[in-house]
């Protein structure tokens, strides 16, 4: 599941996504993003943190509330200067840069994956 209000980003990372065979969903903000994980169990979530609506900070708080998604590894996307210590105090499992890197992000997830089958 990406979540990016960002239009060119989703796009661009569900071509990166698709292109490696993932099955992809995505959301333009985090209460789009609760709809979707009501009825959906993605392997892992690409969440951007600043965004309009619901940012993904409050995401992460309301699916770490949601017993049936909480151990879903949560992957923070931003080029904020204090990602990666707002992501250790959301306890999430990754935090990758903006601008984004493909291949990291991509062995992000695979390893995300592996880890949760």
């Amino acid at each position: 599941l990406i979540v990016d209000d960002d239009p060119a980003s989703r796009e661009l990372m569900r071509n990166w996504l698709d292109g490696e065979g993932y099955r992809v969903r995505t959301a333009t903000n985090g209460r789009e993003a609760l709809g979707i994980l009501t009825d959906d169990t993605p392997a892992v979530m690409v969440v951007d943190l600043q965004m309009p609506v619901m940012d993904g900070a409050a995401l992460r708080q309301r699916q770490q509330a949601m017993p049936a998604v909480s151990s879903i590894p949560f992957i923070l996307v931003s080029g904020d200067a204090d990602a990666a210590r707002v992501g250790r105090e959301l306890g999430v499992a990754d935090v990758v840069p903006k601008p984004l890197d493909p291949n990291l992000l991509l062995e992000r997830i695979a390893w995300h994956c592996q880890r949760t089958h």
